[in-house]
């Protein structure tokens, strides 16, 4: 068992989305020293639901509406929904205080609104808040069906709405959040009960270790550890954890891709062609391909098809000129010249 502890808290919330959020808030207004921890930055899927929450028996937005509904009536339909999944002592308990519930969460900044959606849809429209989320409708022969599903009023998908009223209301709380903590294991001592969690902070390479207020440590003889309770450490190192995360979800989409190629070469290279369906396969597509490519002539383009005629230029003649056809005749002096002359 480690015998320093780096933070000190009564209460250990692993995961910071909408259920963790509220586990805080709870113990936060009992007075304990909470704090939370997430291994990203918080409600990666409650940020991208759709805000919707399942309450009935009552509630004040389905009298707003004007829709009857009582918790017997939740409770027998949603036995027929859970069946045996859920012990009937737990589900009871939840429709009897679903309305207690939504009451709660409007009082830590949730909004919600009693604007009644008029058809059966999987997710209402920015005009309605209050709708048949289940099969209500199907279940009428065994029990009335009230529309129970409250969507946080919020524009587009209430998901980030709901997560960012919880959150606030956390922080304010005094709840201290842990970002890019990844929770590894729980510390149990001797008797086998929880007293810490061990987590690996941002990018650190160590896990550490920690353990919570009243547990057995130095220079504190006598005190007794009740519950997970605290968590080590190290420096914040939350931007190097998001490339390392990115990097390694690009290689596993380039890994993704490249496999089956990679499995065909080493399919070619350990196992001849009759013997390996995938090289085999391989070969008898490729000898198909040039096959055809050497039955098909190729028709010749339109280019090559025409002749082209001679232009106007070099059809035509050229006629010599006046001076190439014209013999110059002697002139008549130097004609003259040599008649008159006399022979010897």
């Amino acid at each position: 068992m480690p015998q320093t502890w780096d933070i000190q808290a009564d209460v250990v919330v692993v995961g910071f989305g909408a259920a963790g959020a509220c586990a805080a808030l709870e113990a936060a207004s009992a007075g304990r020293a909470v704090a939370v921890l997430d291994r990203f930055r918080g409600g990666s899927a409650t940020a991208l639901s759709g805000g919707v929450v399942y309450a009935g028996g009552g509630t004040p937005q389905q009298r707003e509406a004007g829709v009857r509904d009582s918790p017997e009536a939740m409770f027998d339909y949603l036995s027929l929904e859970v069946g045996d999944a859920v012990s009937p002592a737990t589900l009871r308990a939840f429709c009897a205080g679903s309305p207690a519930m939504l009451a709660w969460l409007e009082r830590h900044g949730v909004p919600f609104e009693g604007s009644l959606c008029p058809d059966k849809t999987s997710y209402p429209t920015n005009r309605y808040y209050l709708y048949y989320s289940g099969s209500e409708l199907s279940a009428r022969g065994v029990t009335p069906p009230a529309p129970r599903g409250h969507r946080v009023r919020g524009r587009g998908t209430s998901g980030g709405l709901l997560l960012a009223r919880l959150a606030e209301a956390v922080r304010g709380s005094g709840v201290r959040v842990l970002e890019q903590t990844s929770a590894r294991q729980l510390v149990t001592d001797a008797t086998g009960q929880v007293i810490g969690v061990e987590c690996l902070p941002g990018a650190d390479a160590h896990p550490r270790r920690a353990c919570g207020r009243g547990g057995d440590r130095p220079g504190t003889p006598g005190r007794r550890s009740h519950g997970a309770r605290a968590v080590r450490r190290g420096p914040q190192r939350g931007r190097a954890m998001l490339a390392l995360l990115r990097q390694r979800a690009l290689t596993g989409r380039l890994r993704l891709l490249r496999a089956p190629r990679r499995a065909a070469r080493r399919g070619r290279r350990q196992c001849p062609a009759q013997e390996c369906p995938v090289a085999g396969g391989l070969r008898a597509r490729r000898a198909a391909t040039q096959e055809r490519g050497q039955n098909r002539t190729r028709a010749p383009s339109r280019g090559q098809n025409r002749t082209r005629a001679p232009s106007r230029g070099q059809n035509r003649t050229r006629a010599p000129s006046r001076g190439q056809n014209r013999t110059r005749a002697p002139s008549r002096a130097g004609a003259c010249r040599a008649r008159s002359r006399p022979s010897r």
